[in-house]
This record gives C-alpha cells, sequence and structure tokens, in this order.
C-alpha cells in the first residue's frame, strides 16, 4: 500500500511540474484566461499531493468508510487514560470520535484511496482502545 501510496504521490508531483512549466509559458504569452485555468489546476493537485504523503496511513471499515489512521493514533495519543468512543453518523460520511471532554469528527477519504488495500479500521479501532458504538 505504502508503494501505491508513493507511486500516486509522484504522479500528482510530475503533473504539477508539468502544469507549473505551462503556466510559465502562458504567462510569458500574457494568456490570462489560460493563467488562472492553470492556476486553479495546480492549487488543486497541491491539495491533493497531501493526501498521498507519508504523514497518512489510510484504514478501511466494513462499511467502506476511511480514514488517515496516522491522525487517529496521533489524537489518542495525547489523551492518555480516557475512555473514547466511536460512531459513525447516520449517513455515513463521517465518524465521531467521543472522549470525556469532547470529540472530533473525521471525514470519509475513501475517494482518495478506491482500489488500494489497506488494513482494517476496526483494528486499528481495537488496537487503540476504541470502542465502536452501532448507530
Amino acid at each position: 500500500m505504502k508503494a501505491a501510496l508513493k507511486q500516486r504521490h509522484y504522479a500528482i508531483q510530475s503533473d504539477i511540474t508539468r502544469l507549473r512549466k505551462d503556466l510559465r509559458q502562458a504567462i510569458k504569452a500574457e494568456k490570462h484566461g489560460q493563467v488562472n485555468k492553470l492556476e486553479r489546476q495546480i492549487e488543486n493537485l497541491e491539495r491533493e499531493k497531501r493526501f498521498y504523503a507519508s504523514s497518512v496511513s489510510p484504514v478501511q471499515f466494513a462499511n467502506g468508510f476511511v480514514l488517515n489512521g496516522k491522525l487517529l493514533e496521533q489524537f489518542v495519543k495525547k489523551l492518555p487514560g480516557m475512555h473514547l468512543e466511536a460512531q459513525f453518523s447516520v449517513d455515513g460520511n463521517d465518524i465521531i470520535i467521543r472522549h470525556d471532554k469532547g470529540s472530533i469528527t473525521l471525514y470519509d477519504l475513501s475517494d482518495y484511496y478506491q482500489g488500494l488495500k489497506m488494513p482494517k479500521g476496526e483494528d486499528l479501532l481495537v488496537k487503540l482502545g476504541i470502542t465502536l458504538r452501532e448507530v
């Protein structure tokens, strides 16, 4: 899975490099409409690229929901000794992790990781000591 994420990251970076080259040419030719279009495409790819960085470790639940496992691990690490519960929203587009002092909502990232084989999210919750409640 890490190799697939790295490969996608490099492909996006390659697209960004190509678009920046096109952007420089459009600026020199003073094609303002094309400049704006290329800048938006670069911004979108830069935003998408972060989902394939090494700091991301996606996990998938049985219902198809995908979240960043590393982010969840970092969150739990900051809450030692607290009772944690997770519950999917009714529509299944997010998961709410509740603890004694509040909660955090994590959104579904499955659109970014289609076709990748990922570890099971339920296993991560067990490892982190989070109880999964039914909707």
